[in-house]
């Protein structure tokens, strides 16, 4: 049944069957604690469905934007989609809602759009479930879809589901999808496609970032072709979030994913040439009517190289840096022309020392805590970073609503550093720090490894090129330390989970904890909010007694733009630009 104007708190598990419309808005627990159930009412130029997509057949009509060999798509000014609703569930009276999504497009000259991006290095997987570095999303962001998306405030809402029902114990979710999806290749997405991406996830494992994300989803059943039923092995407060991140792909395109990825987001994939650029152009036949009038075509530059980026971006050769170096952000924003964007709500990049739980010496707990209490976070700060962001201990950033103001931690004191270290079974024999080489890291690095070297360790530091790295590191788990930086959900869960439970996606260094399994499950579960801060703040003190990494710096990962090309663009917390809500002058 609907729930009118009622704070659900994440879906309330009292209140029985609640049904969540497409229409409706949620404002979630990043932001207020809660999630409130809403409905923005669309324009209600056309009521009547255009049809829905044949689950087998091409659309019959919009083009061929599909075709991702060719070099530049179709375009398609009418829109095909589902019915607009005519009648909306409103917020309770004097909710104030931010950043509104766009409900009308600026008038069109009709001439087509192009917008180049600058990428601080070469993505490296292509394939939404196989990923495992933070830049690969932004491709999975563009060209694919979700049972649910983001908006503005990383808060979640319908994408490919437009309406989904929860039972009263919380164990059966049932999705209904969309009618007018389709993927890139023509086909329509339906249940089966859904059942087949959730499963291949988890198959993966942690070959990729996402099958911790959905351990609590037990089996996936298919209704029928446009239904599909979730068990769940306990009641989940976080799904409708992370469903966000389980991109669906269509089945006969999965095992060439890699190399061509096929999904139903905004963007088509057309080509890419290594090392030079990646292109994508603006779907024809995109079901997402909380966007307007996009970019037609979308090219993804990659420089590793800091000066040559910056001096890009001011000559006009992009027009949208993705990433500013923190040493260079002054002078970039006195550039004519040029503005910063900052990351919303929040920033969730941060910096990790690595460390092998179970290998030595870092499977004693006083190595590790000689590493951490040894970490002069705010040196690292100022070197590196200029001073933008914060110098914590903590993985949960001090303007998060989930972090504990009052848990201490390691902060810098050599002295009880090599206290840890004597107390520690490490005899001096030599370990091998492993860096990567893009931009600052490997100033980074040198001075961690000054540090370790302070605090008493015998390290060597091995510099490796960034694919190299991240088949060692986090594919392989072979290393004893070793420098990384990543970005994860504002949600807590998404933000800690897959770094810190046991078998997590994000865990190379294989810590594992039974106490801080269940913390997580029980913060997983919780639709309350107390009830999760009171599940992450186990979290907190389990990590500041047991440093199964360390964690540095949160890291204001800012990007720069031209203003005389874009009028209004974004950056979430994790760094990244949906580039379907970007606007051009």
């Amino acid at each position: 049944m609907k729930k009118e104007t009622d704070d659900i708190r994440l879906l309330e598990l009292a209140v029985s069957r609640r049904r969540v419309l497409a229409a409706g808005t949620f404002i979630g627990l990043s932001t207020v604690g809660s999630m409130l159930l809403a409905a923005c009412g669309g324009d209600d130029d056309d009521d009547d469905d255009e049809g829905a997509a044949d689950p087998t057949q091409p659309p019959a009509s919009g083009g061929d934007a599909t075709e991702a060999e060719a070099t530049e798509a179709e375009e398609d000014e009418e829109e095909e989609g589902a019915e607009e609703p005519t009648t909306a569930e409103t917020a309770e009276e004097g909710e104030e809602e931010e950043d509104e999504e766009p409900t009308e497009a600026e008038e069109s000259s009709g001439e087509p759009t192009a917008l180049t991006v600058g990428l601080g290095t070469e993505p490296i997987e292509m394939d939404p479930h196989r990923l495992t570095a933070n830049i690969d999303r932004q491709i999975q962001r563009s060209v694919f879809s979700g049972l649910t998306r983001w908006d503005l405030n990383m808060d979640p809402q319908p994408d490919v589901a437009a309406s989904w029902e929860v039972s009263d114990d919380g164990l059966t979710w049932t999705f209904q999808l969309r009618e007018d999806v389709t993927f890139h290749n023509g086909r329509g997405l339906v249940a089966d496609d859904v059942k087949f991406s959730i499963e291949r996830i988890k198959e993966i494992g942690p070959g990729g970032k996402y099958a911790t994300y959905i351990t609590d989803v037990d089996t996936v059943e298919v209704i029928d072709d446009y239904t599909v039923q979730f068990n769940m092995l306990a009641p989940s407060g976080v799904l409708l979030n992370n469903l966000k991140v389980c991109s669906i792909v269509p089945q006969e395109e999965a095992d060439n994913l890699s190399a061509h990825p096929v999904g139903s987001g905004p963007f088509v994939f057309v080509e890419r040439v290594p090392n030079q650029h990646i292109r994508l152009s603006k779907y024809a036949n995109y079901h997402g009517e909380w966007v307007v009038d996009y970019v037609d075509e979308l090219t993804l530059t990659p420089a590793t190289e800091e000066q040559t980026r910056i001096a890009n971006l001011q000559t006009g050769d992009i027009d949208y840096s993705l990433a500013v170096p923190s040493p260079r952000i002054e002078e970039v924003s006195s550039m004519d022309n040029i503005e910063l964007v900052s990351p919303h709500p929040g920033s969730a990049a941060f910096t990790w020392l690595l460390m092998h739980n179970q290998r030595p010496p870092f499977n004693d707990i006083n190595a590790r805590l000689a590493v951490s209490w040894g970490t002069d976070r705010e040196a690292l700060l100022q070197a590196i970073y200029r001073g933008h962001g914060e110098a914590h201990w903590n993985p949960f950033p001090r303007d998060h609503w989930a972090y504990a103001a009052d848990i201490e931690g390691p902060e810098y004191d050599l002295d009880r550093a090599r206290e840890y270290l004597e107390m520690s079974s490490y005899n001096g024999e030599e370990i091998v720090f492993k860096i990567f080489t893009t931009g600052q890291w490997v100033e980074y690095g040198e001075l961690m490894h000054a540090m370790l070297l302070d605090i008493g360790f015998n390290v060597k530091l091995e510099q490796l090129e960034f694919a190299t790295w991240i088949e060692q590191v986090y594919q392989n788990h072979d290393f004893q330390i070793a420098q990384t930086s990543t970005a994860r959900e504002w949600d807590p869960d998404g933000l800690t989970i897959s770094c810190l439970a046991t078998g997590g996606s994000n865990n190379p260094g294989e810590y594992s904890n039974p106490e801080m399994d269940a913390a997580f499950e029980r913060g997983r579960q919780a639709v309350d909010i107390e009830e999760r801060k009171a599940a992450y703040r186990i979290v907190q003190e389990i990590y500041a007694r047991e440093q199964p990494h360390v964690k540095a710096i949160n890291i204001n990962s800012v990007g720069a733009y031209r203003t005389d090309v874009i009028a209004e663009i974004n950056r979430d917390a994790l760094g990244l630009t949906q580039f379907e809500y970007v606007s051009l002058k």
